[in-house]
């Protein structure tokens, strides 16, 4: 079977890997464990370096098994450093700059835009709408208002889009990250 079809489908297998029995606390890393062995496999198969990632396994197999590794050592806190899980760090500014678009080019209220955002994300409209309120404030790193600004500027990167259907391809982008 050609190397890439068996890596995609060990992924698919992967995104419902669940913990051995006995081994429940071990759930968060089940899944992400079984894609990064699949992701190793094909490496393999095609004879391209993976120590790297080899290391990761071995990072998470520690965790499994009550070890500390160094690789998954939390870093010291430092208050500069933000506070937002990275998932989120991308989502949001993503799903702001569908806001932006729905709301400065297609006329929508600003509420009804973040509730439509909101869904595609599952997060709050209340949380949404606070964040959307500080990254126009610029209250953001730089990382964070990057992203946002990437999103945006795909509306001029494909002017032959309506402003309607930018959004819902943005949206739909974010979607794909959950």
């Amino acid at each position: 079977m050609d190397p890439l079809e068996v890596l995609r489908l060990a992924l698919a297998e992967a995104s419902s890997a669940t913990p051995e029995p006995g081994e429940e606390y071990n759930a968060a890393r089940a899944a992400p464990s079984a894609a990064l062995d699949a992701v190793i496999d094909y490496l393999r198969a095609m004879g391209l370096e993976r120590a790297a990632l080899l290391h990761l396994l071995a990072a998470l197999d520690d965790a499994n098994n009550g070890r500390s590794n160094p690789i998954l050592t939390k870093a010291p806190y430092d208050p500069k450093r933000p506070r937002m899980a990275t998932k989120l760090r991308m989502e949001l500014p993503t799903v702001s700059a569908a806001i932006t678009i729905l709301v400065r080019e297609c006329g929508k209220p600003l509420d009804e835009a973040i509730k439509k955002a909101s869904k595609a994300i599952r997060v709050g409209p209340g949380k949404l709408a606070n964040f959307y309120d500080e990254l126009n404030k610029d209250r953001y790193d730089k990382a964070v208002l990057d992203q946002y600004k990437f999103m945006l500027n795909f509306r001029d990167r494909y002017p032959e889009i309506g402003p309607a259907e930018c959004a819902e391809l943005i949206l739909e982008n974010a979607k794909s990250l959950r």
